[in-house]
Parts: C-alpha cells; sequence; structure tokens
C-alpha cells in the first residue's frame, strides 16, 4: 500500500457478517483469505457507520501473527479458540513505519476479531456465534 493516504472505506470493502460475542451482537467485516487478512482495517482513520470490527477466519485453524504497519487506529485483537471460546485479547497500538511490533499467538485459533480500542469488553471464555453469511 506505500503511497496510500489514510481515509475512511465505504461499508461494502469486505463481506459484512453478523456475529454475537457473549451477548454482544456486532456488525463486522470477515477476512477469509490471505489478501484480506493483510490488508485488514490498515490505513483507516476509522470505521464505516455500522461495522463494529474486523473477524478473520483461520479454517483449518492456524497460529498467526498481527502487525499494525500502516494501521492507524488502536485496536483490540481479540483471539477465539477453534471452538468459538474467548482466550485471550491484546491491546495493540497504530505503527506508521518499520519497525513495527508484532502480536504472535502461541496457540490455534479459529477466529480473531479487530476492534477499535475500548470499544467492547468481553469475558474471557465468551463464545463467539456467527450467521456463516461471511
Amino acid at each position: 500500500m506505500e503511497g496510500s493516504v489514510p481515509g475512511t472505506a465505504s461499508e461494502d470493502l469486505f463481506p459484512v457478517e453478523q456475529i454475537t460475542v457473549g451477548e454482544t451482537e456486532l456488525s463486522v467485516w470477515v477476512g477469509d483469505d490471505t489478501a484480506e487478512r493483510r490488508q485488514g482495517l490498515s490505513m483507516l482513520e476509522e470505521l464505516p457507520e455500522g461495522i463494529d470490527g474486523m473477524m478473520f477466519i483461520f479454517d483449518p485453524p492456524g497460529v498467526p501473527t498481527f502487525t499494525m504497519k500502516d494501521t492507524v487506529i488502536p485496536l483490540d485483537l481479540w483471539h477465539f479458540d477453534p471452538a468459538g471460546t474467548l482466550i485471550s485479547m491484546v491491546a495493540m497500538e497504530p505503527c506508521a513505519e518499520e519497525p513495527c511490533a508484532l502480536y504472535p499467538t502461541s496457540f490455534p485459533v479459529g477466529w480473531s476479531l479487530e476492534t477499535p480500542s475500548g470499544d467492547f469488553t468481553f469475558e474471557d471464555g465468551a463464545i463467539l456465534t456467527t450467521s456463516g453469511s461471511g
């Protein structure tokens, strides 16, 4: 994305799915391939109206590493095991230039969810359910 300028995006940048984490309902973009996961929420100054975050699907489950390169808003990263149980959260800070911090997992995850920092609080062990439409 060299030469890109941070900005906003339209709601249809990625497929949208309705999910629930515990008792909280969210509308999220879905990244289920390598290119979508690599782009993620980079270069966005804010999410469009009606989008609460971005969910990354790992099928089969994986042990991903995240980075905030070219991401301009702080994010909370929530990891769910292959059964959909919330197992960890890490706060990630924006990074405009290398070297950027890496945020690896040390366990297999089925889903990871990025939300703007502080927008949501989920209890450890909360269950992720998806509409399956993304």
